[in-house]
């Protein structure tokens, strides 16, 4: 009997054990799995704020750029006389022997202009203008973007002759708290309109993406059909036999968004991101020669080699392609029949794209805007156009 109670107590000792194992190990997978999940989160959250953090300062660094780019362009224009001297690296401005401006001083409604004047006459033994009774300057009709200079009259004083300052884009990482982020810095005047561009431009910049003609085509043909689908049933626009014409824009409701190349079934994510790169909705439909890439010329018909070449070779030194310089490489009778399609002083729109990977988690944001650079002596503005997380 004592034996037989001996045996019940082991075997009640036994199953205590195996619940208490099992209670235990039920608790230690539990903690697994919130230890996983609570690793997950703080990667998603790393991952989406590197992602915006770097997206942030591509932004900000984008518009004291294009800031500074504005201001060293104006005191450029300014420095008619060997008096003023401009260092294109800061933008900082030196007026004889002066100490040196800032670049937030390079364009300050004429300043630097006046006090350029004020020595010249000093060391002419002249009278400045103003002393003389003539007018400051920067008060004529023909004042140059608010920097004081009047514009000559003549060739060059048009709008086209005041190319937008050039800023650097393309791509490049950037490391945030420990996390590699790649940035993407492009500008929407050097895409191809989805909206706006003919047919004909849009098939041969999809067929310069290394895709035959055919499939080019039909891919076409495909966001064409996803444009007309989106029509209300009794849009105007909608109509009963449609008619593929190359010379004329795609019918249909325009993008939004040139994201919206992800409802295409036909593309693959590499093809949609190709065209992510080359396409928009920002732009006029001309192109800036100096932000194009080489598939948009060609898409506009910009097949003289020599004319590439001396874009390359501008870019490559991170000079400005001008009317003149491209209508020298392509002559006055080429470049007359293409210049419609050619734009250099577009109000810029860019577009800052990043991604960020800590650990198996992927983040991604977007933002665009409209920099400007604002009136002379005041700080500039940057309009917010579009600020999302994902930009596909």
């Amino acid at each position: 009997m004592g034996s037989s109670r001996h045996g019940y107590v082991l075997i009640a000792v036994l199953w205590s054990l195996a619940l208490i194992g099992a209670v235990a190990a039920a608790y230690g997978l539990a903690t697994r799995t919130m230890v996983s999940q609570a690793s997950a989160d703080i990667e998603r959250a790393q991952a989406h704020y590197a992602a915006r953090g770097a997206c942030i300062q591509a932004v900000k660094d984008l518009s004291i750029g294009v800031r500074r780019a504005q201001l060293s362009l104006g005191a450029t224009q300014l420095a008619r006389s060997e008096n003023i001297r401009v260092d294109n690296q800061s933008g900082g401005v030196q007026v004889g022997n002066l100490p040196v401006f800032p670049a937030e001083m390079a364009a300050a409604g004429g300043f630097l202009g006046a006090i350029a004047q004020r020595l010249e006459g000093i060391q002419g033994g002249q009278p400045s203008q103003q002393a003389q009774g003539q007018p400051a300057q920067g008060s004529g009709a023909g004042d140059l973007a608010g920097t004081g200079v009047n514009q000559p009259a003549g060739e060059g004083s048009g709008a086209e002759s005041q190319p937008a300052p050039l800023i650097a884009t393309g791509y490049g990482t950037m490391i945030l708290h420990g996390t590699r982020v790649e940035v993407w810095l492009e500008s929407e005047t050097g895409k191809l309109n989805i909206n706006t561009s003919p047919r004909v431009m849009i098939e041969s910049l999809i067929a310069q993406l290394a895709i035959e003609p055919a499939q080019a085509r039909a891919i076409v043909d495909e966001i064409e059909d996803y444009r007309v689908a989106r029509l209300a049933p009794n849009d105007p626009r909608r109509r009963g036999k449609r008619e593929r014409l190359a010379h004329e824009p795609l019918e249909g409701r325009q993008f939004a968004s040139i994201e919206e190349l992800s409802n295409i079934a036909s593309l693959d994510g590499a093809m949609r991101d190709r065209l992510m790169e080359t396409m928009t909705v920002y732009a006029s439909g001309a192109i800036d020669p100096n932000y194009a890439p080489i598939e948009v010329l060609h898409a506009i018909g910009l097949l003289d080699t020599r004319s590439i070449e001396m874009i390359l070779d501008a870019r490559a030194v991170g000079a400005q392609v001008t009317p003149e310089s491209l209508r020298q490489s392509m002559g006055t009778a080429l470049y007359s029949r293409a210049s419609r399609w050619f734009t250099f002083n577009a109000p810029p729109v860019f577009t800052a794209r990043t991604r960020a990977t800590v650990g198996e988690t992927t983040a991604r944001y977007l933002i665009r805007v409209a920099p400007a650079g604002g009136e002379a002596g005041q700080a500039g503005v940057t309009r917010l156009l579009e600020s999302r997380e994902d930009w596909l």
